[in-house]
């Protein structure tokens, strides 16, 4: 899964979760594929991942960027990250969502 995020292949993920994949597993550093998705700014694997229910607060076991939540690793990497009618969103640098 975390491959498919760092690359944003949405289909990839799709089968994946088609046959039991989980959508959160963490690496041993404790990043999850949304940190990776939101690292590489992949914003179509993002989507996929908020829909379905992937943790926004899951946090990293790494020194260097210790508690670093999806969200802080998408607002260095985006744009805006906020809420839209009860569900995560992105902005872009466009304005768009």
């Amino acid at each position: 899964m975390h491959l498919a995020a760092q690359e944003d292949k949405v289909p990839v993920a799709e089968i994946l979760v088609k046959y039991g994949s989980e959508i959160d597993p963490q690496t041993k550093a404790g990043y999850t594929p949304l940190h990776t998705a939101c690292h590489f700014g992949q914003i179509n694997m993002i989507r996929f991942l908020l829909d379905h229910s992937a943790a926004v607060n899951a946090t990293t076991k790494v020194k260097c960027c210790y508690d670093f939540k999806p969200l802080v690793i998408c607002n260095k990497h985006l744009s805006v990250f906020c809420h839209i009618e009860g569900k995560p969103a992105i902005i872009t640098p466009k304005g768009a969502t």
